[in-house]
């Protein structure tokens, strides 16, 4: 501060360090510890299903990668076709999140994920049909991880925002540390890693189906705003952009006719 202060020709006031420690005094009593969230059922409700949806993103990513060895046909094409899926499944989950909500089309997208992933089970002598099928799967789960991860900064304060970021992607990836070992049953049998990656998926389709919608609704700031999201929503409740203003303005009336 006192080299900018010099570059823009100003003098630095004697109160200046005094004012810097009550600031920093200040910001820390704003930090809100990460062990909060065990005094939320919510918030707790919240972080083990995403936590479950992103490990299970993560084996799913990390065995369909690693089975390439598994996989007839040409290995290195077999991959270019995979990484060159990852593109429109990222677009199209990040557009249709966007429109349809992110509950909706995470649960769509994981749908379709599964039924691609096991119909190579069917044509395991088949390169090209493999290769598509897998590919096609791939996309679709990148389109899902697109909304989880979406959900996952909406669904949680600013103040821990980060902190759920960290704390689910260390477990996703502590989580992948198995995958090496499945896939390794498909040098005996092809079709082994394939049932265990469909697994994946239709575990993953069912965890995120618990999730609330968050389209729409403005980043908590606070705990109580992250604890109160989802509470007016059944489970076969469907928010889109279509119904959006409609559903908010019913969970409104409602919130407030329970404060009165």
């Amino acid at each position: 501060m006192t080299k900018i202060a010099k570059c823009n020709g100003k003098k630095i006031g004697p109160d200046f360090e005094t004012l810097v420690v009550i600031a920093q005094e200040e910001e820390k009593k704003k930090k809100v510890p990460f062990t909060m969230v065990l005094k939320s059922f919510a918030l707790i409700k919240h972080l083990v299903l995403l936590s479950i949806a992103l490990s299970l993103a993560f084996m799913f990513f990390t065995g369909i990668s690693l089975n390439l060895h598994n996989m007839t046909g040409n290995m290195f094409l077999n991959y270019f076709i995979l990484t060159i899926f990852e593109v429109p499944g990222i677009l199209f989950g990040h557009w249709s999140s966007a429109y349809f909500g992110r509950r909706l089309s995470a649960v769509f997208f994981q749908s379709l994920a599964t039924i691609n992933i096991i119909i190579p089970v069917f044509f395991l002598d088949s390169p090209w049909i493999v290769a598509l099928f897998c590919s096609v799967s791939k996309m679709f789960s990148g389109a899902t991880y697109v909304c989880i991860y979406k959900q996952t900064g909406e669904l949680f304060p600013t103040p821990l925002r980060a902190s759920a970021y960290g704390v689910t992607g260390v477990i996703a990836l502590a989580a992948s540390v198995i995958v090496p070992s499945i896939i390794a049953i498909g040098h005996d049998s092809k079709a082994t890693p394939y049932y265990f990656l469909c697994g994946f998926v239709l575990l993953q389709t069912i965890t995120i189906s618990f999730l609330p919608e968050t389209l729409g609704i403005p980043y908590p700031q606070t705990m109580k705003e992250a604890m109160v999201i989802g509470k007016d929503q059944s489970y076969f409740s469907i928010i889109y952009k279509g119904n959006l203003h409609k559903k908010r303005s019913n969970q409104t009336t409602k919130s407030d006719e329970t404060k009165d």
